[in-house]
């Protein structure tokens, strides 16, 4: 199994399914995702099985509102989707009612990844500007996750990169990647073609 570095932002996805309380699927729904920082919105409606999905979504803080015509508004607020995740947010259930009425729920603080079977661990950004990095070699963040062992010096930015980390055991076949484009020498594959300055960095995951 390979391992991987990921550096600044790779698009996410949301989905779900919508039904009735009789667990029935609710066609045509109107699902609006909206990001409340910048309060940008995007708008799909369920398809023939009731379900949704929002692509190439960039990481942020989600509200998601569901509304239909004999049915009580759904809201969810505080979702937080990292760079990469695929979220579900499984069967929304819409009560009988009109849509003015609101149903209102709040998101779960840690979600469980279920429409993958990826294994991996994040760097957020608040951890990356609240933690004093000597060297300010980005990679240097890799050891705040668990599993990781670096064994390189870290006190001065090197074009070496992943070169000496070992993940969860596996000290081969690793990839860099920038915005979901590699960024490592292939040839050798120990060393970059560049290291992006720390200061354009959002968050890291393995």
């Amino acid at each position: 199994m390979s391992s991987g570095l990921f550096a600044q932002t790779v698009a996410s996805s949301v989905g779900g399914t919508v039904v009735d309380q009789s667990n029935g699927v609710v066609v045509g729904a109107e699902v609006r995702l909206i990001d409340q920082g910048t309060r940008t919105s995007r708008i799909v409606t369920t398809d023939s099985v009731g379900e949704f999905r929002f692509s190439n979504i960039s990481p942020s803080v989600y509200a998601l509102a569901v509304r239909r015509e004999g049915f009580k508004s759904w809201v969810a607020i505080d979702i937080s989707l990292s760079s990469g995740e695929t979220r579900d947010i499984g069967r929304i259930t819409l009560e009988v009612g009109s849509v003015n009425e609101q149903m209102a729920v709040a998101a779960e603080a840690t979600s469980v990844q279920t429409k993958s079977s990826e294994r991996s661990s994040l760097v957020d950004y608040e951890q990356l500007n609240r933690i004093t990095l000597k060297g300010r070699d980005l990679f240097g963040f890799m050891s705040l996750i668990p599993g990781v062992v670096d064994t390189t010096n870290r006190e001065v930015t090197s074009p070496s990169g992943p070169s000496g980390i070992t993940i969860n055991g596996n000290t081969s076949a690793k990839n860099f990647t920038v915005d979901g484009i590699t960024d490592l020498d292939t040839g050798s594959h120990t060393s970059l073609h560049y290291e992006p300055n720390m200061d354009s960095i959002q968050e890291l995951r393995s």
